[in-house]
């Protein structure tokens, strides 16, 4: 019953420590030829010898199914690479915890990896990654995801984006994923991000840092939107557990009209605002007549904001559709503050209370359209 065939897919869990179970991985190339999806997923290894007999053993045996789709895999050794690269059926490849040390003379490959479109990478530093995209055929590359464990620079975030840009194709790439997750880093600048402004078929744009990224004036937002017309997602805000010192961004409401103007497909947006002095918005002509009702989600973390009731009639105009505003506080720790007695408007309040106003300038709006139609 457990053998054959018609076993397509199987996922393997081990634990922390060598096991007599990792003998029959060889075994099974022979038992199950046709699987198509594999995954290895282990345990903690605190002993860096069993971790890399591990590697080895997995480099020697997964290119032998010949039919894979997608593998993940803790780790793979240069000739293990080689021989996976050269599978002709594989979409998916998840590399869970790459280090560069375990490849040695890297060569380009441009018939490797023939129909790969997705690719994960997790490992320590940029640098780890940049050599192993560098090494790779990532022309045919749909979506790439890049995560990295310790504190980066802007210079090493400059370099890789210097790679992608260089070795994935600028029609093809749709999505694409970066986060740092240490918990400490460097603020992140616009000219940082600028290589990635060849892909104009992207879909989803997440770039993760630690202390987010910094536009410093309008023109980066207005660039960025003409050369993202497709896309759906745009995050550019630091992970939640991060509390930003960027409070002398000069990005302001008005600034995501080129968002609204030349992005329609465009549904979440994370981006750091200073909406302390929002725009008035003018009777009949809000955000200078442009809208786009595609966008349901806007995340502004800690942007500093003042004047909810102006903040949502612009919100509201420019994206009648958009219905939540992600902040660094739930709405249950706001709640809390305002059982204590404070009747002060900070940043958070500002953008929870113009959250709330969101749907009912929405039902007047479209109340007024109805009564418009009746006329």
């Amino acid at each position: 019953m457990f053998m054959g065939p018609h076993i397509t897919a199987v996922d393997w869990r081990f634990p922390g420590t060598i096991s007599p179970h990792l003998s029959l991985i060889p075994m099974m190339c022979e038992l199950y030829p046709s699987l198509k999806h594999v995954k290895f997923q282990h345990g903690l290894y605190n002993d860096a010898q069993h971790q890399k007999c591990v590697v080895e053993l997995l480099s020697d045996s997964v290119h032998k199914w010949q039919y894979l789709e997608t593998l993940t895999v803790l780790n793979l050794t240069y000739s293990g690479l080689l021989k996976v690269s050269m599978l002709p059926y594989l979409r998916e490849l998840y590399i869970t915890e790459w280090e560069s040390g375990t490849i040695t003379n890297l060569d380009e490959r441009k018939d490797g990896f023939p129909a790969l479109n997705r690719l994960y990478i997790s490992t320590s530093t940029i640098v780890e990654c940049a050599v192993l995209l560098e090494a790779m055929n990532l022309w045919q590359i749909k979506e790439l995801e890049l995560l990295f464990t310790t504190r980066q620079t802007p210079a090493s975030w400059r370099s890789l984006f210097d790679v992608i840009r260089d070795r994935c194709s600028r029609d093809t790439l749709k999505v694409l994923d970066c986060s740092d997750n240490s918990d400490d880093g460097e603020m992140l600048f616009y000219d940082t991000i600028k290589p990635l402004l060849v892909f104009h078929n992207l879909r989803t744009l997440r770039i993760k840092a630690p202390r987010g990224l910094h536009l410093s004036d309008s023109d980066s937002t207005k660039e960025m939107a003409r050369s993202w017309t497709k896309i759906e997602i745009l995050d550019f805000v630091l992970p939640l557990w991060c509390r930003s010192s960027n409070n002398t961004s000069k990005i302001t409401l008005l600034d995501l009209l080129p968002f609204a103007e030349y992005c329609p497909e465009l549904k979440e947006l994370g981006i750091f605002l200073n909406a302390i002095s929002p725009p008035k918005v003018k009777k009949n002509k809000p955000g200078k007549g442009i809208f786009q009702s595609a966008l349901t989600l806007l995340n502004v973390n800690d942007s500093p904001a003042h004047d909810h009731g102006s903040i949502a009639a612009f919100l509201s105009s420019t994206f009648p559709s958009l219905r939540e505003i992600v902040t660094m506080r739930s709405k249950e720790q706001e709640d809390e503050e305002d059982s204590s007695g404070s009747d002060d408007e900070d940043q958070s309040k500002a953008w929870s209370r113009a959250e709330d106003l969101l749907g009912v300038f929405s039902a007047v709006r479209e109340q007024e359209r109805f009564s418009l139609q009746i006329q």
